[in-house]
């Protein structure tokens, strides 16, 4: 574990740091609601609504990271031209960051997660239920040759870079390796829902042990700690990265490319919503 010293020494690093985020941005929306009664019509709650929020979430969470830590985000993305796209551009426009890399397209819906919540304003919330709106993404050869072109030059004058592939389209293997060809030594890190071993070339990669698994083809149900080391370890083999894995039972296994394996415990958390992308731009931080 990063002594306290290391960890503000590398916050002040971060301060100033140009840093690509290539990824899907997808809208987090929150509806708060204060219980009424018990429907008539079914066995569930009738809410009265006071709050309705949409934040910055997927790859847009990173970019929120890497903002609090004093360094600058040049997202790379596309979102939709409705409401919720609308609103995370506004967000990212009012916070100062540059959204000249956001495409808007009027054929995608730009993805969101509606998370309903229950409780009165000054206590505890519930969440109660929560449903994803989502859509997948072709990109035009037009639109590709004008991403290849942008994360070409903004990875010339960048730091590092993010690539945060939720697997709605916005990130494919053949635009990354853009950046990871163009890096020049400079940290390219990776979080890929799906497709993990189609980023070669990267610093490091921040999959959950779900996600490791799968890539590796490893069954973690029986055993599950005992073989994270191994998953670890054939991830870091076939990326050539560090691998970054993170368990909500046990913390992180962190094995990297010398070979050296680490395992992290971790705090209790309540929610653990977006940890590839805290990891990720601490992974940032830390090159």
């Amino acid at each position: 574990m990063f002594a306290r010293s290391r960890l503000l020494q590398l916050t002040e690093e971060m301060k100033g740091k140009l840093v690509v985020v290539y990824g899907d941005i997808v809208a987090d929306r929150f509806v708060y609601g204060t219980p009424k009664r018990i429907s008539r019509e079914a066995p569930v709650l009738i809410l009265r609504q006071y709050r309705d929020d949409v934040l910055l979430g997927g790859g847009g969470n990173a970019i929120n990271n890497i903002l609090s830590l004093g360094g600058l985000p040049i997202p790379v993305s596309v979102v939709g031209r409705d409401a919720h796209g609308d609103q995370l551009v506004a967000n990212m426009t009012e916070q100062g960051i540059d959204c000249g890399g956001v495409l808007r397209v009027a054929r995608y819906r730009t993805p969101t997660k509606v998370r309903i919540l229950g409780g009165f304003p000054h206590a505890a919330r519930q969440q109660i239920v929560r449903y994803d709106i989502e859509d997948s993404l072709e990109i035009t050869e037009a639109e590709s040759n004008r991403f290849a072109a942008l994360l070409r030059d903004q990875m010339s004058i960048c730091h590092a870079a993010l690539i945060s592939d939720y697997g709605y389209g916005v990130v494919t293997p053949l635009l990354a390796a853009n950046l990871t060809a163009y890096a020049t030594r400079k940290p390219v890190t990776l979080d890929s829902r799906y497709d993990l071993l189609r980023y070669p070339d990267v610093s490091a990669a921040t999959p959950n042990e779900e996600e490791a698994a799968a890539a590796a083809g490893v069954s973690l149900f029986d055993n599950g700690d005992d073989r994270i080391r191994g998953v670890a370890e054939a991830l870091q083999q076939s990326l050539d990265c560090e691998a970054d894995i993170h368990s909500r039972a046990c913390g992180r296994r962190v094995v990297r490319r010398s070979g050296e394996a680490r395992e992290l415990r971790r705090r209790n958390r309540g929610d653990e919503d977006g940890h590839g992308d805290r990891v990720q731009r601490r992974a940032a931080a830390c090159h």
